[in-house]
């Protein structure tokens, strides 16, 4: 396939498939990839002909947890696509949730959070107190961040221990109260006997530490 992608783009022609005419094209070519294509001309996966044809200007986009300044603007972005009356509440809380947006690598880029604004403009109501706006989003935001982490829950048999800061296994008494709140946010702060902003804030720092 790369030895005809190559032909078309240096010929400028195609010719369908079982057809027999030639067919000039007028075309320009975007081509768009998350791996290092030089790394495998080298390892003689990716041919470098083709690789000098394409990369004619070369343009990095950097992920999104690189350019977190953008990623509020893109959610209201998506959201004005989805709901345009959800715009308004969501600037109401613009601080909160530039905040929570930016706490969150983004694996997916611009994909999972067109996706995340999605889920939002379905599950919220624009219509309550921007603060209730706040934590159902910050709660569906948790549950992102716990599904990242990718280790196994197990379910509690009992209430854990109340949360000491500073202990070793914060994390792990942290995790199982989720899995045992069914991912609910609040009831895992009572299970954990702390407020569910500490609870919150605890998930940050386990976040940002696993991004280092």
């Amino acid at each position: 396939m790369q030895s005809k992608l190559l032909r078309v783009i240096q010929e400028m022609q195609v010719i369908h498939v079982g057809g027999n005419r030639v067919i000039d094209l007028d075309v320009r070519v975007i081509a768009a990839t998350n791996q290092d294509l030089w790394t495998l001309v080298q390892q003689q996966k990716f041919r470098e002909d083709l690789y000098y044809r394409l990369n004619v200007l070369e343009i990095t986009l950097p992920p999104l947890r690189d350019r977190k300044e953008d990623i509020y603007p893109l959610f209201l972005q998506f959201v004005a696509q989805q709901s345009p009356q959800a715009v308004g509440p969501l600037e109401r809380i613009s601080s909160q949730l530039r905040q929570t947006l930016n706490s969150y690598s983004w694996p997916g880029n611009i994909r999972e959070l067109e996706n995340f604004s999605k889920a939002i403009c379905v599950t919220c109501d624009m219509e309550q107190p921007p603060q209730q706006i706040c934590q159902q989003i910050e709660e569906e935001m948790a549950q992102r961040i716990q599904k990242l982490a990718r280790q196994p829950l197990q379910k509690l048999s009992a209430p854990v221990p109340l949360i000491r800061p500073r202990l070793p296994d914060d994390e792990g008494q942290i995790r199982e109260a989720l899995a045992a709140a069914g991912g609910n946010c609040t009831k895992a702060a009572e299970l954990l006997g702390v407020s569910r902003v500490t609870l919150w804030r605890r998930m940050k720092q386990f976040s940002s530490a696993g991004e280092k």
